[in-house]
């Protein structure tokens, strides 16, 4: 009886040992997998759905869409301000699905090193007409270039019904050059609706249709960025790698960095090795990444 068991273990266990003598060097492969698949595990799970949890900031309802509102954040220390991202607050619809609410249709921004905005700068001014409905997608306002310490947010015309028009944000991100100097700092406002969805503290938590932050902690760099062209959208610019010696490509992956800013990928992008018509590359030649948008 226990011959047979021998037998039948030895059966089972036949097809392993035949591919582990077929295939040399699979048990040193096994462990570096086991050591990949641990570090992978110890990596934060980003959601791919927006938190709707935490809504953001959302002011007290007025009668009249052309009630005033405004939010101010308080930045810490005067410092420069090149672009600031408005990203809508949402809560969920009947079909759970992410429906974007409150964002004001005039609006200005407004910079300032007091807190009281005695003086002030306008950073943008949409009040002369109705600001189109961004939905779920954040509205950047790029090339500010201005010193301040405060940022105002007012609505001049409100979204919502009678009764009940409010302004509504989910996240305010002030960027000053490559890094939100908004995030956790204090917020203000004329006033506020306070609830378990929505604070003043809201607007600058990190919490937004974007998704919540994967790590806390400050990058070193935010990987390349070519220079600005504002006036040239069709301007076709490249970044290349020089590999040092020819090597096999099995595959290119570009990594599109996510800083605390959102903005737009690339319209068009194309990934071509140095040499055309192959898929080896040669030393001073490199993989290119052209971005003609």
């Amino acid at each position: 009886m226990l011959s047979q068991r021998c037998l039948a273990a030895t059966l089972l266990a036949f097809p392993e040992l035949c591919r582990r003598a077929l295939v040399p060097g699979i048990t040193s492969l096994e462990a570096q997998l086991a050591t990949l698949q641990a570090e992978r595990s110890r990596l934060p799970v980003e959601s791919t759905t927006p938190d709707l949890s935490h809504a953001g900031y959302r002011s007290e309802a007025a009668a009249l869409p052309n009630t005033e509102k405004w939010v101010q954040i308080d930045l810490g220390r005067p410092m420069p301000v090149d672009s600031i991202a408005l990203l809508p607050a949402v809560i969920p619809s009947p079909s759970a699905q992410a429906l974007a609410t409150g964002f004001p249709r005039r609006f200005r921004i407004e910079l300032s090193l007091q807190a009281d905005f005695a003086t002030r700068t306008a950073a943008r001014d949409f009040t002369s007409q109705d600001f189109p409905d961004p939905g779920n997608s954040p509205v950047i306002i790029r090339g500010i270039t201005q010193h301040a310490r405060y940022v105002r947010i007012t609505a001049t015309r409100l979204r919502g019904e009678p009764d009940n028009y409010f302004l509504a944000l989910g996240e305010v991100a002030v960027c000053s050059g490559n890094r939100n100097m908004a995030q956790g700092r204090a917020v203000t406002a004329l006033d506020a609706f306070d609830s378990p969805r929505w604070s003043l503290a809201g607007l600058c938590d990190g919490i937004s249709v974007a998704g919540r932050p994967s790590e806390a902690r400050l990058l070193p760099t935010n990987g390349y960025h070519a220079r600005e062209e504002s006036d040239s959208p069709s301007l076709q610019q490249w970044v290349q790698i020089d590999l040092e010696t020819t090597r096999t490509i099995n595959a290119v992956v570009p990594r599109y960095h996510r800083v605390r800013l959102p903005g737009p990928l690339p319209g068009r992008d194309r990934l071509r090795p140095g040499l055309p018509g192959t898929h080896h590359d040669r030393r001073s030649y490199g993989d290119r990444f052209s971005q003609s948008r």
